[in-house]
C-alpha cells in the first residue's frame, strides 16, 4: 500500500491571521481537512469533518479514500496540544503502519496573550486546567511561589471560580483574563471581581508582587504554627515521621489524630499533588488544622471531625497510600488492621509515647517494619549558661 500522509497543525488561539505561512500551504495540499468545529470556521476546504481525536480521525484513515489528511489542533501542537495522544495512538495501530505523520507548530495562546500584555513568559509558571476539577492546591502553589502564572482554562465558570480564590487569597495579585484570543470579539482585562470575566475561551495570568521564597527541605517550626490546647507533633519528630513516610505526587495520606494539623501541612506543603486527610474527633483540633491549613494556603487537605474508626468505615474517600497515626485513642491495632484491609500495601508511620502504645506497636511489627526511638533535649538559658532540658522519648515505626 502506498504511503499516506497525516499533517497535523497547530492553529495558534484559533483566528485566521495567526495562521503560518507553512499552514497555509499544507491545509491547501490536503484532501481532507479534519478539526474541531472553532478550528474549522475560517477554513475554505471542499471536504472538511468535526473530528480531531483518535476515535474520531481514524475512520477516515483506515477507509482508504484520502491520501493527505490534516488535522487542526488550536494553539501549539507541543503545547499541552492533543497532538500527543493522537500520535501514540497511531503508533499502535497496525493498520495504520502505512501514514506518515506530520507536525506543524503553531501560536500558542501564552505566547500571543504574553505579547498583549508586553509581559515575558521566559521565567513564568505555565499550567493547563482543561477539564481539571481539583485544580485548586494547584493554582494556590503556583501563585505562591512564583511570581507570574499562564493559565489555560476550561471556560467562564472554571475562570471565574479561579480568579475569585486567588483575589481572595492573596493581596499583593493582579489578574488579567484574555477572552477569545484573536477573533473579533477578543477582550483583555484587568479582573478586579470574577464576574468581569465574560463568555469565551479564556487564558488568564496572575501576577504576584509578593511570591514566597520556597524552601527545601527547612521544616515548619513549632512556633511557626497556631497553637492550641490540643498536642502537636514536635518539629524534629514531625520531620523525621514525614520522612519515614516516603510520600510522592498523588499519595493520598491519612493523619489520623492531627492535633494542630502541623504533620498535615507540613506534608501538603511537599506537592499541591498530595492529598491529605486529617481527622480528629476534637473540635478544637479540626479549628486549628483548618487555620493553619489556610494560614500556608494548603487547598490540598480535607478535614474530618469524627472518630477514627468511623471516618474509616466511610465509602466517599479516596484509598490511602499512606497514613500518620499521631493519635489512637487506645485503638491503634484495631486502626492499623483497618488501614491494612483498606490498602494492604499502604505505608503506615506511627508516633509511640507511652508504654502501652510501644507495646502494641511491637506487637504490629513485621520483618518489614522498622522503628527508632528518638530523644530530644532542647537548650535554656539559665543565668550565663545554657542548660539542656530533656523532651519525652518517641518511638517512630513504619508499618
Amino acid at each position: 500500500m502506498a504511503e499516506r500522509e497525516l499533517v497535523i497543525i497547530g492553529c495558534g488561539p484559533g483566528g485566521e491571521d495567526y495562521l503560518t505561512t507553512a499552514a497555509k500551504r499544507e491545509i491547501d495540499s490536503c484532501e481532507l481537512i479534519l478539526g474541531s468545529g472553532r478550528m474549522l470556521e475560517n477554513i475554505k476546504a471542499p471536504n472538511k469533518a468535526n473530528a480531531y481525536d483518535f476515535k474520531a480521525v481514524r475512520p477516515y484513515m483506515a477507509e482508504g479514500k484520502y491520501k493527505k489528511i490534516a488535522v487542526l489542533m488550536s494553539g501549539d501542537s507541543g503545547f499541552f496540544s492533543g497532538k500527543r495522544s493522537l500520535c501514540e495512538k497511531i503508533s499502535k495501530d497496525a493498520e495504520l503502519k502505512y501514514w506518515k505523520i506530520t507536525v506543524y507548530a503553531g501560536i500558542s495562546s501564552v505566547s500571543y496573550m504574553a505579547a498583549k500584555l508586553k509581559e515575558s513568559y521566559d521565567d513564568a509558571s505555565v499550567i493547563s486546567l482543561h477539564g481539571k476539577e481539583e485544580w485548586k492546591p494547584y493554582v494556590l502553589c503556583e501563585v505562591n511561589y512564583s511570581g507570574r502564572v499562564f493559565m489555560l482554562t476550561s471556560g467562564r465558570e472554571q475562570a471565574r471560580e479561579i480568579a475569585d480564590t486567588v483575589l481572595r487569597c492573596f493581596d499583593n495579585v493582579k489578574v488579567y483574563a484574555g477572552i477569545n484570543l484573536s477573533y473579533e470579539d477578543e477582550k483583555i482585562l484587568k479582573i478586579k471581581k470574577s464576574e468581569d470575566i465574560t463568555d469565551g475561551m479564556c487564558v488568564l495570568f496572575v501576577k504576584n508582587a509578593a511570591p514566597v521564597r520556597k524552601s527545601c527541605g527547612r521544616m515548619l517550626g513549632d512556633g511557626e504554627f497556631i497553637r492550641g490546647n490540643v498536642p502537636m507533633t514536635k518539629q524534629e519528630v514531625r520531620q523525621v515521621s514525614v520522612g519515614k513516610l516516603g510520600l510522592y505526587e498523588g499519595a493520598v495520606l491519612f493523619d489520623l489524630g492531627c492535633g494542630t494539623g502541623s504533620v498535615s501541612v507540613c506534608t501538603a506543603l511537599l506537592s499541591p499533588f498530595i492529598k491529605v486527610c486529617a481527622v480528629d474527633r476534637s473540635d478544637e483540633a479540626i479549628r486549628l488544622t483548618k487555620e493553619n491549613a489556610q494560614l500556608y494556603r494548603c487547598a490540598n487537605i480535607e478535614t474530618y471531625c469524627e472518630d477514627i474508626s468511623d471516618f474509616l468505615e466511610r465509602d466517599d474517600i479516596k484509598q490511602p497510600t499512606h497514613a500518620f497515626i499521631g493519635g489512637s485513642g487506645g485503638k491503634l491495632k484495631e486502626i492499623v488492621n483497618k488501614l491494612k484491609e483498606i490498602n494492604p500495601n499502604i505505608i503506615i508511620v506511627v508516633n509511640a509515647v507511652t508504654l502501652e502504645t510501644v507495646s502494641c506497636v511491637r506487637e504490629l511489627m513485621t520483618d518489614e517494619s522498622e522503628a527508632v526511638f528518638m530523644q530530644i533535649s532542647r537548650n535554656k538559658k539559665i543565668g550565663g549558661s545554657n542548660m539542656m532540658f530533656a523532651e519525652n522519648q518517641i518511638m517512630i515505626a513504619r508499618l
